[in-house]
């Protein structure tokens, strides 16, 4: 098959201040930005998923929360992600390399957490009135090589030891599953699936707003500095007076912190939509959202409500990829492309961490952040309001038993 890459006269919109989920998301809400000082009970850093979550669940315990953010909700990989919603650790880990890592109490605990935070997104999408084109519909990672068969079925197999219902296909059910041949089986995870991320963070930006969560954009933090028994959090034209600071900066560490995990690994991710499919395209798309194993860059896939494939890479590459995969006399017009940054941790393992009494960070959910952030900003709420409920088990998370 001959690989026609794109026209070069054909319009591709590139526009990294708005990503395609742009085009159906809901508008950001009114906002602006700190311009006078104000005391909180708790100062979040930064309006993406994980931020929000953890305001959103701050502010239903009673506490006054503000939040403060650099540009607008979802500005970064909140909301330029392929919108997939995995309840799974980074390929290649899986139950086993949590509780290797955190130990036995806090490893199962993470793992039970992780494995559920797919039903948690989408019951609190419910719970908040949330429309974000949500489908449960599940999610798969499909495997290229035997060898990583074999992965996948040692992973399977944890997850189904801790009671979730993890099914591992083989090779014809795979390809009815995903509409490839190509592949030797795959991992499915029933309970994953899709959204528009953009939409679902301004929509958890909307709801903390009607709880009452001040929200404060195109506000930098420029520093954080301990005063009395409170934290004081800088800005150009204000300041926030807080017993407590979380920051959940993702890439955006800006120097505030100094952290106790390794450096952090940049990632600058670039995805692409085409056009919609034509209804009488002989392929519609996956049945559900995928990965693969391949080595970088793996390929991932996914349909969208109005029929466009997402998948990610430039145009030049997802154009070649998609054409090489799909059946004889499938057309694809590629239409959009769009880019952000992550940020991974070492051993691909979630990290919370009290560098300063009363000063958090939450990072490392490592290309899971759609569904890992949503749960994990629940319980940074609960352990900030309940250190005792939560038995401390979080802060064990920046605590690594053993390295990788």
């Amino acid at each position: 098959m001959t690989h026609q890459p794109p026209r070069s006269d054909r319009s591709i919109a590139i526009d990294v201040d708005s990503p395609f989920w742009a085009l159906t998301a809901p508008p950001a809400p009114s906002t602006t930005p700190l311009r006078e000082d104000a005391a909180v009970d708790v100062v979040v850093v930064g309006a993406g998923l994980l931020g929000l979550s953890t305001a959103i669940h701050l502010a239903e315990s009673g506490a006054r929360v503000a939040v403060v953010e650099a540009h607008e909700p979802g500005a970064g990989s909140s909301g330029r992600n392929t919108g997939f919603v995995i309840p799974n650790f980074p390929s290649p880990l899986g139950p086993a390399a949590a509780i290797d890592a955190f130990g036995v109490e806090a490893g199962e605990w993470l793992v039970s957490n992780v494995g559920g935070a797919a039903d948690f997104l989408f019951r609190l999408t419910e719970r908040l009135g949330i429309a974000c084109e949500q489908d449960q519909i599940g999610w798969a990672q499909a495997a290229h090589a035997d060898e990583m068969l074999n992965g996948l079925e040692s992973i399977a197999k944890g997850w189904q030891a801790h009671g979730f219902p993890i099914e591992l296909l083989d090779a014809d059910a795979t390809a009815a599953l995903l509409g490839f041949t190509r592949y030797r089986g795959c991992m499915m995870f029933r309970r994953g699936g899709q959204l528009n991320p953009l939409a679902y963070v301004r929509g958890l930006a909307n709801a903390a707003i009607d709880l009452g969560v001040a929200l404060y954009t195109r506000s930098p933090v420029l520093g954080t500095e301990r005063s009395g028994p409170d934290w004081v959090v800088r800005t150009p034209l204000a300041h926030l007076r807080a017993g407590q600071v979380v920051l959940t900066l993702n890439v955006a560490t800006d120097g505030l912190i100094n952290l106790g995990h390794a450096p952090l690994r940049i990632s600058h991710m670039r995805q692409t939509a085409t056009a919609p499919l034509p209804p009488t395209s002989p392929y519609k798309g996956p049945s559900l959202p995928f990965s693969d194993t391949a080595p970088h860059p793996n390929f991932a896939l996914r349909t969208t409500r109005d029929g466009r494939l997402v998948t990610g890479g430039d145009p030049e590459l997802a154009h070649r990829r998609l054409t090489g995969l799909l059946p004889p006399g499938q057309s694809i017009e590629i239409a959009y492309t769009w880019g952000g940054d992550t940020a991974h941790t070492a051993d691909l393992l979630p990290r919370f961490e009290e560098p300063a009494p009363g000063l958090f960070s939450a990072i490392g959910c490592n290309g899971r952040g759609v569904a890992m952030a949503s749960m994990m900003g629940a319980l940074v709420a609960e352990h900030l309001s309940d250190p005792l409920r939560s038995k401390g088990l979080l802060l064990r998370l920046g605590r690594p038993v053993r390295g990788f």
